[in-house]
């Protein structure tokens, strides 16, 4: 089944016009590997070709599963766009750096998207993707997690007690988090070739 294929057979299985086919596999796979990711967080190529590494085994299975690879960044993508600093150990996914204060969040509304460090390995990625990853696999988003996580990382602990004690704080900062990932999510779609008008 082509990824053509699949595709259309997800969108039925999502409308509820056809059934979903599921296949457990009996290879031993590992869930991620993260010996040597620094070297692969600092380079697109070689994260590409690790993604790939995990994919390839799986194209042409009976499923209507669809192999994918991603710019495995870590949970800091999106507040790092906003210019929340990050910390790479050796053997270990990104962690966020020192939270940032109400105003450095108030100017990531201004900050240019393609110009983030993390966005530029994105786009470097995606176009090793439509260079050599052929059809049978599909490239995805980063990890965006959600507005709350994102407005958790970039201003750090304090919006558990800022609930209680400043809400208008903390519901600005929600704004300013989903405006921040609906941005990064249109310009994701737009690197990864997609209609930025699809759900």
């Amino acid at each position: 089944m082509s990824l053509a294929q699949k595709i259309q057979e997800h969108t039925r299985f999502w409308s509820g016009s056809a059934p979903c086919l599921i296949l457990i596999p009996t290879a031993q796979m590992d869930l991620y590997d993260t010996e040597d990711y620094e070297w692969r967080f600092h380079d697109p190529a070689l994260m590409w070709e690790a993604e790939m590494r995990r994919a390839r085994p799986v194209v042409g299975w009976p499923t209507d599963g669809i192999p994918t690879v991603r710019p495995n960044l870590g949970v800091v993508f999106v507040p790092s766009v906003a210019g929340l600093g990050y910390t790479i150990r050796p053997g270990q996914m990104p962690w966020p750096g020192t939270p940032l204060g109400r105003d450095e969040i108030r100017a990531s509304r201004q900050r240019p998207l393609a110009d983030a460090e993390l966005m530029r390995h994105a786009s470097a990625f995606y176009a090793l993707h439509r260079a050599h990853g052929g059809d049978e696999v599909a490239a995805y988003f980063p990890d965006t997690q959600g507005v709350f996580d994102v407005a958790h990382l970039l201003y750090g602990k304090d919006i558990f007690t800022d609930l209680i004690d400043d809400p208008g704080w903390v519901h600005e900062l929600l704004e300013i988090s989903l405006a921040l990932y609906t941005r990064v999510s249109s310009h994701l779609k737009i690197l990864a070739g997609e209609d930025t008008h699809t759900r």
